[in-house]
């Protein structure tokens, strides 16, 4: 027995004494690990100190270990809160609808990558689609904003072009979901490529020459070889992508989580003091909402007085009146709809016809003189939609009054 435990001691001192000489051997690897090492310890092993504020009631002045210990009633209000299940339900949709479109777009063109010839092509396609990666989340949004605005944004342009009114696409809840998920395709879908371009690397050329010797056009190929070789890359990576979207369906979770009610978080003191300051916060909530609505009321005055002096101007946009109001243009199509029931340019449309349909009547002027006073400059699109309005041309419009008049 003795000899057997001093046979086993001097096989782990040898098998130390080993792994010693092979990190000796081999420290400029050990060197270069180092760095990546450190950095995952600082940025991922170190902010998990913070998770406890999750179950503290943090005040910043007292820090993490001053705060009050609350345990799960931050959790737990957020559990019983009436838009939890609706939460739940948005975040992972938009989560598996991102996975769904997303995953198979990197797959997609890694193929059409690898079987372009030219190295120079390549290469320039390769770094135009890993170009949107390295652009912040805000210049993102700010590209998508541009592409989606009413009036000057290239979707709505392309759309006025078929003859379509334009379309406020970020005022619409039916379009946030596509629209946040096109755009995080567009930003990843070059990068993704890149795990799948190195296992296509892969693929025996051998087996290539085999199947085109024995018949095989170029899709039986991709098919049959390049991706049953990247096969065990797609199901590593499905498995990753799909842990990933549901962390960022939690994460998302507390950035849509909206205000808990007052009232709840009052709860810790009596119910007494609760439902007077209950009482004190719905009366302060009716008159700012009722100074609200006065402010509307002027604002929405104020915005058709000016649309019915200005409205021959010919540089007259939602953009001009977003600006002087001190709004975004987003914001301000959502205010104009809701006040005025239509979107701004079917609003001035309405009105330059108006305007027209008078000048026909009481003077003389031509088609072109009339187009220009009421601040259009196609007579053309002027006559086009002047028909579309009322069904007959701006000539058969004044032919028909002077026969009525």
């Amino acid at each position: 027995m003795t000899v057997a435990t001093a046979e086993k001691d001097e096989l782990r001192l040898r098998r130390r004494k080993s792994r010693l000489r092979y990190i000796r051997e081999n420290y400029p690897l050990y060197l270069m690990i180092l760095p990546a090492i450190v950095f995952v310890f600082i940025f991922a092993y170190v902010p998990m100190y913070g998770i406890q504020i999750a179950f503290r009631d943090f005040k910043v002045r007292d820090g993490y270990w001053g705060s009050e210990w609350v345990g799960l009633e931050h959790i737990i209000r957020f559990v019983t809160s009436s838009n939890f299940w609706q939460l739940i339900r948005n975040t992972i949709g938009i989560s598996l609808y991102s996975l769904a479109v997303g995953f198979p777009v990197p797959i997609i063109l890694s193929v059409m990558l690898n079987e372009l010839r030219s190295n120079r092509l390549r290469r320039t396609a390769q770094m135009i689609f890993y170009a949107p990666h390295f652009l912040s989340s805000v210049a993102v949004c700010g590209i998508v904003v541009l592409f989606t605005q009413r009036e000057t944004g290239i979707i709505n342009l392309l759309i006025m072009m078929l003859g379509r009114e334009g379309v406020e696409f970020l005022a619409k809840p039916e379009f946030f979901k596509t629209i946040y998920v096109i755009s995080g395709i567009w930003q990843d879908m070059g990068w993704g490529t890149i795990i799948y371009m190195a296992a296509l690397s892969g693929v025996d050329p051998g087996i290539v020459e085999a199947a085109t010797i024995d018949g095989a056009n170029r899709l039986q190929k991709i098919w049959y070889i390049d991706i049953q070789t990247i096969k065990p890359t797609i199901v590593i990576l499905l498995i990753f992508d799909i842990l990933s979207s549901f962390c960022k369906s939690v994460t998302q979770m507390g950035i849509l989580l909206p205000q808990i009610e007052i009232q709840e978080l009052l709860a810790a003191e009596t119910p007494q003091m609760a439902e007077k300051m209950g009482e004190l916060i719905d009366t302060v909530c009716r008159e700012l909402e009722g100074k609200r609505v006065r402010m509307e009321k002027d604002t929405v005055k104020l915005v058709r007085d000016y649309i019915e002096e200005q409205y021959a101007d010919i540089n007259l946009s939602q953009q001009m009146l977003a600006d002087r109001l001190n709004m975004s243009f987003s914001a301000f199509g959502v205010f104009f709809g809701n006040a005025f029931g239509m979107p701004f340019r079917k609003y001035l449309s309405d009105l330059r016809i108006e305007r027209s349909k008078k000048l026909l009547e009481e003077t003389e002027l031509n088609v072109k003189d009339i187009c220009t006073g009421v601040g259009m400059t196609d007579p053309s699109y002027f006559t086009k939609i002047f028909k579309k309005s009322t069904g007959i041309t701006p000539a058969q419009y004044r032919e028909q009054s002077r026969m009525l008049g």
